[in-house]
């Protein structure tokens, strides 16, 4: 449940990224990557959150929901890594940034 409620507000910074335009920033080459990363991560997360959302309400036969936890294994890693790689090409650009909770 945790995941879900913090989803909302990760929506939500995740929509201010997208006024970091690559045509109209100073830094196009930064705000390339920032750009590239973010959709990274985007679409990890909304990988993982169908996953979730499949493994907390389908019915399923107890061999597809062990495969399906092992893909949601596999796929929280790829977006721990896409987080990952989202926080560093900001932090890079915006060391202070590294201070907020």
């Amino acid at each position: 449940m945790s995941f879900r409620m913090q989803r909302v507000p990760a929506a939500r910074q995740l929509k201010e990224l997208h006024h970091i335009d690559p045509a109209d920033w100073p830094d196009v080459a930064w705000a390339s990557e920032l750009s590239s990363v973010r959709c990274a991560f985007e679409q990890q997360l909304d990988s993982i959150a169908i996953l979730l959302d499949m493994l907390l309400h389908a019915n399923m036969p107890p061999d597809e929901r062990a495969w399906q936890i092992e893909r949601f294994v596999a796929e929280g890693k790829g977006f721990l890594e896409a987080l990952w790689q989202l926080r560093k090409v900001i932090v890079a650009r915006y060391p202070e940034v590294r201070q907020m909770p």
